[in-house]
């Protein structure tokens, strides 16, 4: 319901001249931070010391409580937690039940610890979601994800699998096999389409002139292998990427290059 409405809204939007484009990333779960699912608006502002504080307070945690959202906890898991690693992966109705706490208490028991931002995957779409969003010819494919590796001190966190696994999903799952896309609008979502947006005219096509930043794949073999519960895992499928014409990656790791550099939005 909500998908649908907010299509229409964007659509809508359009016919009154809005100039609105949409982004998604091709999966039925989104991760970001619990409090930011589990609270009421008003209740989420603030560092993560600064929600635990204000939930130390017995009138306001008992004013949260009673407005908290209707959540389905069998869909919410937990994906983040410095202080507590044994809780990633563990949806938060088992590690209520765990601990004889309800859904409700339990995570506000663990946001009053304010012992780092806690984040969690809510299993909140369906597929029929997730393809209909992708036929709307003003969304773009994005990865909505954060610096990640596969070993090293980043790896002991719980990523969405979005970070490993966005682009060879769509062009494995939703291109190859469920024909939701054709291969080349596919690639347009992903690279033009967003470079045009964000109005970054020396990128995002391959012509004389542009920085040749170009993956070079397997439409035929391209697959993720990231889930929720193993997100540190590369696509299979990608043969080399070169970043402003240099090799940065190629036989499954990166080359050393640093050729790249931080792009920023020239809309005002």
């Amino acid at each position: 319901g909500k998908v649908i409405r907010t299509l229409k809204l964007a659509d809508d939007a359009r016919a009154r001249g809005v100039d609105v484009l949409l982004d998604q990333y091709p999966y039925t779960a989104f991760q970001t931070g619990l409090a930011t699912i589990a609270l009421p608006p008003w209740a989420v502002g603030g560092t993560p010391h600064a929600i635990a504080e204000r939930l130390h307070d017995p009138q306001t945690r008992a004013l949260v409580l009673t407005e908290m959202p209707s959540v389905d906890w069998s869909a919410v898991e937990i994906a983040n937690c410095a202080s507590h690693r044994e809780y990633q992966g563990h949806s938060i109705a088992y590690l209520a039940q765990s601990a004889g706490r309800s859904p409700q208490n339990w995570v506000l028991d663990l946001l009053s610890e304010g012992e780092g931002w806690v984040s969690a995957a809510y299993f909140a779409l369906s597929e029929q979601d997730v393809e209909y969003v992708m036929r709307n010819p003003h969304v773009m494919i994005g990865s909505d994800a954060v610096v990640s590796t596969i070993d090293g001190p980043l790896s002991v966190e719980r990523p969405h699998p979005r970070t490993y696994g966005t682009f060879a999903r769509v062009l494995s799952r939703y291109v190859r096999e469920k024909g939701v896309l054709t291969l080349p609008e596919a690639i347009r979502r992903m690279t033009g389409l967003p470079a045009q947006r964000l109005r970054w005219t020396d990128r995002g096509c391959l012509a004389p002139g542009l920085h040749a930043d170009i993956a070079l794949f397997a439409a035929g073999s391209i697959e993720d292998v990231a889930t929720f519960a193993a997100p540190h895992a590369y696509a299979h499928g990608v043969h080399s990427v070169f970043v402003s014409g240099s090799l940065a990656w190629a036989n499954g790791s990166g080359t050393g290059s640093r050729t790249g550099k931080v792009l920023r939005s020239s809309i005002s």
